[in-house]
């Protein structure tokens, strides 16, 4: 069995020990691996444990490379959609242009159609080359990686019958499993949950009774810092507080990251994992990049910022999104452009309704918007931001119906609390039809609408049920892994946490691996 890995820049040594595991497991296996970057390749050639089959990556020359239309339009017709510029959206680099709502990637690509074209067909070429030569039985995607090799992959194993995976989470604390495709839908837990609420399945197992009511407290525990170790409040209520952010906590950052920040970047470059001109790049960039944060930091924390409304007030709530991400650039590349949909949806709704937006937490530590983001948000007269802080269930909770793009989290805790909700893209809770679908902007008062009475037409009990099926249908096709900040680059780990992460992983996969494998025999 020949397995093609993907490795990421951060998650490469918790890939490295799975491949460990899996080579126990399935002696047999053969590992294969595209070149990476430097100290990543470094590390897989020179480790003793397993023997991988190493395929460079072929330079991308811009002045020499000629855009290949007929491997461009051939692998175009291939696609669903039909648009090679859709697929172009999703990356970060080559589809900047379209990342309307986040700042400082814009680079040679942005504008360049000609540049553009060329890389996506050197790239198409290449990948296509490398399946060829190597003929992988299995393709292992790195988790949550946005670029356009993401769907170029997802397309080649279909192209020459190689078996597509990448793990991912399920929405429920340390449950995973693995998707067959990019798009993260998980037809064994669709369809069997689908199956069972048919069925009219209402004996449910204890795992199942206490998952649920386990969800349910945790959705309510809204502390960013606990749900999730990346996301900090900052509180500027008082005076005091303000005082300190501004003249003492933001001193502190810009030092730490004049010194301790410089002192990675150099290390960095030691190590070869940034060239020079990158390096000098980063070190004027990063400070500059700094203040940005704290400034939007202060804006978007300030009691200022936000509004309570009245209890009467009635509202659709729409969260935002943070760009980029594979959430909103892979998921829902057509949903870009926030402006335009938060000023869609505000023209959609009945005349006594509003548009209530929330701040992704995330802005806080890793992501900037674009200039005016927010002012052009403001401007629209229908649209109130809530307070960056506000608790997150109290806002679905009293919430008309939830509008949500992208695998988004705010959507599956609105699916446990039993509200309405709107989604701009299929996810793998659809299935149990508590929600519902727009994709057309002509029909999306008629769409909110219309859900709306649909979902409260449904009664408590039945909600209740079909949740509980979806669960059920989660504990049986997923595994517990205790590492999950480790498997989705949310941390670093211990190198002993990062064995055990991808000894998890390992066997998961083999559990995955033996049901597909007995389901395709049944099925013949």
């Amino acid at each position: 069995m020949k397995i093609l890995l993907e490795f990421s820049n951060l998650g490469y040594k918790v890939f490295h020990n799975f491949a460990i595991k899996l080579k126990e497991k399935i002696p047999s296996s053969e590992f294969y691996f595209e070149e990476s970057a430097p100290f990543v390749n470094k590390f897989l050639l020179n480790q003793n444990d397993i023997k991988y089959n190493f395929y460079s990556r072929k330079e991308f020359k811009p002045n020499k490379n000629l855009i290949n239309y007929k491997i461009l339009k051939e692998f175009e017709n291939r696609l669903n959609h039909k648009s090679l510029w859709r697929v172009i959206s999703t990356d970060r680099t080559l589809g900047s242009a379209f990342l309307h709502g986040a700042h400082g990637y814009n680079n040679e690509f942005t504008s360049n159609k000609n540049l553009i074209l060329k890389y996506f067909a050197h790239q198409l070429d290449h990948i296509d080359q490398m399946f060829k030569k190597i003929k992988p039985d299995i393709f292992f995607a790195a988790p949550v990686m946005g670029s356009i090799q993401t769907i170029i992959f997802d397309e080649i194993c279909k192209k020459y019958g190689t078996e597509y995976v990448v793990l991912n989470g399920t929405r429920i604390p340390d449950i995973c499993s693995f998707s067959p495709s990019y798009k993260l839908n998980f037809p064994l837990i669709e369809n069997y949950s689908k199956r069972i609420i048919d069925q009219n399945l209402n004996n449910f197992s204890n795992k199942t009774l206490e998952c649920f009511e386990k969800l349910q407290k945790n959705i309510h525990q809204t502390n960013s810092d606990k749900r999730n170790s990346k996301l900090k409040k900052i509180y500027l209520e008082t005076f005091y507080q303000r005082f300190f952010y501004i003249f003492i906590f933001s001193t502190f950052e810009l030092i730490k990251c004049l010194t301790i920040g410089n002192f990675r970047i150099l290390r960095e470059l030691y190590e070869k994992k940034l060239n020079f001109i990158k390096f000098i790049k980063l070190l004027f960039l990063k400070p500059i990049e700094k203040i940005s944060f704290l400034v939007q930091n202060y804006y978007v924390s300030h009691p200022n910022f936000g509004k309570f409304l009245n209890t009467d007030q009635k509202y659709v709530f729409f969260p935002l999104q943070v760009q980029p991400e594979y959430s909103s650039n892979v998921l829902g590349p057509m949903w870009l452009d926030t402006i335009n949909l938060i000023e869609n949806l505000a023209k959609n709704l009945p005349s006594d309704w509003i548009v209530y937006v929330k701040e992704h937490p995330a802005t806080l530590t890793d992501r900037l918007r674009s200039k005016n983001f927010y002012k052009k948000i403001k401007l629209i007269p229908n649209v109130e931001f809530a307070p960056t802080h506000l608790d997150s269930f109290k806002v679905i909770q009293n919430a008309q119906i939830v509008v949500t793009t992208g695998y988004n989290s705010i959507a599956f805790d609105t699916v446990i609390l039993k509200k309405p909700l709107l989604e701009f893209n299929t996810n793998y809770w659809s299935k149990i039809d508590l929600s519902g679908r727009c994709s057309d902007f002509d029909k999306l008062s008629e769409n909110l609408l219309n859900e709306l009475n649909r979902y409260n037409n449904i009664s408590s009990e039945e909600k209740d049920r079909r949740i509980k099926c979806l669960i059920e249908s989660v504990l049986k096709h997923s595994f517990t892994l205790n590492y999950t900040k480790l498997a989705f680059y949310n941390e670093t780990g211990t190198e002993e946490n990062q064995k055990m992460c991808g000894i998890e992983i390992a066997e998961g996969f083999i559990e995955y691996l033996n049901y597909i494998r007995f389901k395709q025999k049944n099925d013949n």
